[in-house]
């Protein structure tokens, strides 16, 4: 996938939907992601989810970011993915809400850069899209291991990594580490979208 535009939107729960996707895509956006899906709620075929893939041809390029850490999940969701159009299938290790890090899922995962390595082996070897990787610098201050993950991320064939500059605890708030993001910039041959 070659993007003319550094402009890309990421997935935002209960945001990006596909009017306001359409919208950005109108001022320039030129890659937009679906809000993080649950490969758990996808493969039971939960209505709400079957909602967020909603798309259209003006929809594209479009990336589809699925959250999880089953591997029997991840592999049922690819599968039901397959009659979606989309252009790149993004895992999420970077979700800090607590129902989600408490399950290993998201932010959780940079607990477990082994792990995290080999879910994304799989993902890599069972999707037909490229795979990319969303990560943050790390748990906690006392544990950045933002240039770890992407390597092992890297390492397990992912094409692209976005990171978010802040750790778990952090949240949404707080200072960007921009230190940490050059250190993975400079560390990794794939393209890095902070």
């Amino acid at each position: 996938l070659k993007l003319k535009s550094n402009l890309i939107l990421a997935p935002m729960a209960g945001i990006s939907d596909l009017p306001f996707r359409l919208l950005n895509h109108r001022f320039g956006c030129e890659l937009a992601f679906i809000e993080m899906i649950n490969v758990r709620s996808l493969s039971y075929k939960m209505p709400k989810t079957k909602k967020m893939l909603l798309s259209s041809d003006e929809d594209r390029p479009l990336g589809i970011q699925i959250l999880g850490s089953e591997e029997e999940f991840i592999l049922k969701a690819i599968n039901i993915l397959g009659a979606y159009k989309y252009d790149i299938l993004d895992f999420n290790a970077a979700c800090p809400v607590r129902k989600v890090t408490r399950r290993g899922e998201g932010a959780g995962l940079l607990k477990a850069p082994k792990k995290l390595h080999k879910l994304l082996k799989i993902i890599v070897k069972n999707s037909s899209k490229p795979v990319t990787v969303k990560i943050r610098t790390g748990w906690n201050k006392a544990s950045i291991n933002a240039k770890e993950a992407a390597l092992a991320s890297q390492d397990a064939g992912a094409s692209a990594l976005f990171i978010h500059g802040r750790d778990k605890e952090q949240g949404y708030s707080g200072e960007v580490d921009y230190k940490v993001i050059a250190g993975v910039k400079k560390a990794l041959d794939i393209p890095l979208i902070a």
